[in-house]
């Protein structure tokens, strides 16, 4: 298991799973860049640490870019607001920004993407009329997004979640073995729905719509996507519970997708009964990719099937 995330190994290996995604995986987008978001942050690269800024996208172009997914837990000092965005623009202190986006700036580096999108700075924090534009955009900016980072383990943006885990000790426990019968033995992993992250409402609009994410938990590197889930424990996919069942894959894929591969109504309306427990602002980029399935959404209910939602 990997225990320091901020390794060349664990770069490396992060890298590889998201190759793999976007050349192997049917359910999940391939290599074609997306389309940016009003503002991103240019990470810049390795060789010039300080070199992040702002990059206003006024004239719609396409790149890829990861999308941030962590716990402010309180304010920040580095924002964007009306009188620092053109500063911003021109540059912004990597060693003033918190701890959570300088490691999300150093691991998008890593990854070989150019592109940052973190709601601090990316939305103007003053700005009533930019924040409702962009919070409105919020479940397609994760849905486009080429990755989302998850900062699970951390509570604040102060934390960080690049810091070395503690490696977990390995002990013997002995096992009685009778000769006459055969025995089945399994390892049982547990669920990272208790990571800090997941305490917070809007994470449930970030998870549910990112076609890939790269969660950095308090025990664990792990990937996931629309398709397979992957631990840095190995080194191959493999199927796992994550505590939160995924959206059709069909708001994913820019194809018509056969009869079979289709979500029966029955899945669709089980997934969505699943997560209407959550405000209705957080749920509004859900509601807007299931819309093309269901049609008219109406305070938490969708139209044509209201009666079974009142039940």
């Amino acid at each position: 298991m990997l225990t320091d995330v901020a390794t060349n190994s664990a770069f490396y290996t992060a890298r590889r799973w998201l190759q793999e995604c976007q050349d192997d995986h049917a359910k999940c987008p391939g290599k074609k860049a997306p389309t940016l978001p009003s503002r991103v942050i240019d990470v810049g690269s390795e060789t010039k640490r300080g070199s992040v800024k702002l990059l206003v996208n006024s004239t719609p172009c396409k790149a890829h870019y990861t999308a941030l997914s962590y716990c402010w837990g309180g304010s920040q000092q580095v924002t964007t607001t009306k009188s620092t965005l053109d500063d911003h623009v021109t540059s912004i202190p990597y060693d003033q920004l918190p701890k959570t986006i300088q490691d999300a700036v150093m691991a998008t580096r890593n990854l070989g993407i150019s592109y940052l999108w973190a709601d601090a700075l990316c939305i103007v924090q003053d700005c009533a009329v930019d924040k409702a534009q962009e919070i409105n955009k919020m479940g397609q900016i994760y849905k486009n997004a080429t990755l989302t980072i998850a900062a699970a383990s951390a509570k604040t943006a102060h934390e960080g979640f690049l810091q070395p885990r503690p490696r977990i000790p390995s002990c013997e426990i002995p096992i009685y073995y009778d000769h006459q019968y055969d025995y089945d033995f399994a390892t049982v992993q547990s669920s990272d729905a208790d990571e800090p992250l997941y305490s917070r409402g809007w994470t449930l609009q970030e998870r549910l719509l990112s076609p890939r994410m790269l969660l950095y938990g308090q025990k664990e590197l792990t990937w996931q996507c629309q398709q397979n889930s992957s631990e840095s424990l190995g080194t191959t996919f493999y199927q796992r519970s994550t505590g939160c069942k995924r959206l059709p894959v069909g708001i994913f894929v820019n194809k018509k997708l056969s009869r079979k591969e289709r979500p029966s109504n029955t899945q669709t309306k089980q997934i969505w009964q699943s997560i209407i427990e959550d405000r209705l602002p957080a749920l509004a980029g859900i509601a807007e990719q299931l819309h093309g399935i269901w049609g008219d959404y109406v305070a938490g209910f969708w139209k044509n099937c209201m009666l079974a939602h009142l039940a």
